[in-house]
């Protein structure tokens, strides 16, 4: 897997993050939970009260494997977590595979 981390501020603006953007809308220090807005594909996804430490997962792009998306921190209007993604497409792997064989 590749891993991308972040740090978003509250913002209108989405923050790119790997194959992801990300805009944090409130962060609730009380409770440890985010509400956020992502950008997958061109596509705008809306996760409330998404906690700290939950995985959030989501398929995009040409191969469909999942992406994970983790709050490590929550404080006053700002999150740190990462994106997770694959490491290898289909293709990728389909080369390995014929090369291990031949």
């Amino acid at each position: 897997r590749s891993y991308f981390e972040f740090d978003v501020d509250r913002s209108k603006q989405f923050r790119a993050t790997g194959p992801v953007g990300i805009k944090l809308k409130k962060a609730n220090t009380k409770h440890q939970f985010a509400d956020m807005d992502l950008m997958v594909d061109d596509v705008a996804l809306n996760q409330k009260h998404v906690n700290l430490l939950q995985p959030v997962i989501f398929y995009a792009g040409e191969n469909g494997k999942p992406i994970e998306l983790v709050v490590q921190k929550i404080s006053n209007n700002h999150i740190h977590g990462y994106v997770s993604t694959p490491k290898y497409k289909d293709s990728d792997l389909e080369a390995m595979a014929i090369a291990v064989r031949a």
